[in-house]
């Protein structure tokens, strides 16, 4: 069986990809199952350290923040599993892109999927444009059909919220140029 190590905060999450994920019940003794599977003992906590050793894929999904900031650097990337597959679908600067490039030209890791940079969009004179064993997606990981139409009802709804003078459900406020 496949051990996958997330990071995530719900609010770091899209509304789309929140209602995608199998949602975990607990049981009696502590264990975790997920619906309509059977149970199987998972342990409730584990340090970043041992999840990253014993992991085949780890997925990162946590929000930016300058906890979350260079999250995964050189050290985490040398705790990995030399058969780990790394995957980035949050925010670029989560993962120290130098630190993931020289992982994987020294085939430390044997790939890694990254749907976010730190700089987008990613250029092609970027190192990571030359990496056969990247697989870089356009920031498009929550792009599900679900997730469009969530956003073309809210888009819909504030509309129409706007021609009868009321305000907007979802508000994003620039400040300072920053969003």
């Amino acid at each position: 069986m496949t051990d996958h190590y997330v990071v995530t905060r719900r609010t770091g999450v899209p509304r789309g990809l929140r209602r995608q994920r199998l949602r975990r019940r607990r049981t009696r003794g502590g264990e975790t199952a997920r619906r309509g599977q059977p149970e199987r003992d998972v342990p409730r906590r584990r340090d970043p350290e041992t999840l990253l050793a014993d992991s085949d894929v780890v997925i990162l999904t946590p929000e930016l923040t300058d906890e979350t900031r260079g999250l995964i650097g050189a050290s985490e990337l040398e705790t990995m599993r030399s058969s780990a597959i790394l995957v980035n679908v949050s925010r670029g600067p989560v993962v120290d892109e130098a630190a993931l490039i020289d992982a994987l030209r020294d085939d430390r890791i044997p790939g890694a999927g990254l749907d976010v940079f730190a700089e987008e969009p990613l250029g092609g004179d970027s190192p990571l444009s030359d990496l056969d064993t990247l697989v870089p997606t356009p920031h498009i990981a929550a792009m599900t059909a679900e997730s469009r139409a969530d956003t073309t009802d809210q888009l819909v709804e504030d509309v129409l919220r706007l021609v009868d003078d009321r305000p907007i459900i979802d508000r994003y406020v620039v400040v300072d140029g920053e969003s």
